[in-house]
C-alpha cells in the first residue's frame, strides 16, 4: 500500500473513532437513568424527527 494510502486509512478510522466518542457523549448526557438501548432509541427517534 502506499503511504497516501495508509494515511487516509488513519485519517478515516480517527475520524470514525472520535464521532463514536461523541455519540457516545451525547447518549450518556441524554438520560441518565435510561439503559444504552433506551438512550439510543431515544436519540434516533430525536434524529427522525429533525430530519
Amino acid at each position: 500500500m502506499s503511504a497516501l494510502a495508509v494515511l487516509f486509512l488513519l485519517f478515516s478510522l480517527s475520524l470514525m473513532g472520535y464521532g463514536v466518542l461523541l455519540l457516545r457523549r451525547r447518549l450518556r448526557e441524554a438520560r441518565p437513568g435510561l439503559s444504552a438501548e433506551q438512550r439510543l432509541a431515544l436519540l434516533l427517534a430525536e434524529q427522525e424527527r429533525n430530519a
